[in-house]
């Protein structure tokens, strides 16, 4: 039987995770859910033309952070990493559907009064 790698047991256990690609000499990094993989064409060739490479895998299991970095970085990269996975769970979880705030708001106004006077 075959044992997952850190990065595999982050992935496979996670309520919500990251790939993160990074280019540490040019400071380009990009967060990608990996919910929505696998990523179009246009965006991997997008990637590979950043020179971005696979730098970590970053997750919530069980209600903790964790993290599987491929290459060592700095104390201060990872925070940096840290703290856009930290706003990428916010927008993950904050996403509105279509039609919430004033739009809903908005058509809801708009129907007619059917209640008798």
């Amino acid at each position: 039987m075959r044992h997952l790698d850190p990065s595999e047991q982050i992935a496979t256990g996670a309520q919500a995770a990251c790939c993160v690609l990074g280019n540490i000499q040019t400071g380009d990094f990009a967060l990608v859910d990996l919910a929505s993989l696998p990523v179009p064409d246009e965006t991997a060739a997008e990637f590979h033309a950043r020179g971005l490479g696979f730098l970590a895998t970053i997750g919530i299991v069980d209600g903790k952070f964790v993290s599987a970095f491929a290459v060592p970085v700095s104390d201060q990269l990872a925070a940096l990493l840290f703290q856009d996975f930290s706003v990428f769970l916010l927008k993950k979880f904050t996403a509105k559907s279509g039609g919430d705030g004033v739009e809903w708001l908005e058509r809801l106004f708009a129907l007619p009064d059917t209640r008798e006077n």
